[in-house]
């Protein structure tokens, strides 16, 4: 009787690919290739395989990061620009902390 023993993954491996699950989403298992005439050439836009509904909503997480990242630019440059302005009035002496 044959005895045949799959290939177990190691702690390492099972978590890199919960990594990997969690940063490209499980789809990524599936092999997606292009509507060209090679079957073997696989399309580099991971987005040309999700369903409408799915781009639709990775357009609006698009929209939300730009907006979110706007935001932080904008506080951001206004937090320096007001410390900028509090060291140059304490340092003329305009201004005591």
């Amino acid at each position: 009787m044959a005895y045949s023993q799959s290939k177990k993954n190691t702690d390492l491996e099972k978590r890199l690919q919960l990594i990997n699950d969690q940063l490209y989403g499980k789809q990524t298992k599936l092999h997606h290739y292009s509507n060209s005439a090679d079957p073997t050439k696989q399309t580099n836009n991971p987005a040309s395989f999700l369903s409408p509904s799915a781009q639709t909503a990775d357009k609006h997480e698009l929209a939300y990061l730009k907006e979110d990242m706007t935001k932080i630019a904008f506080l951001t440059a206004g937090a320096i620009i007001l410390q900028m302005a509090i060291f140059l009035l304490s340092s003329r002496g305009l201004f005591t902390l």
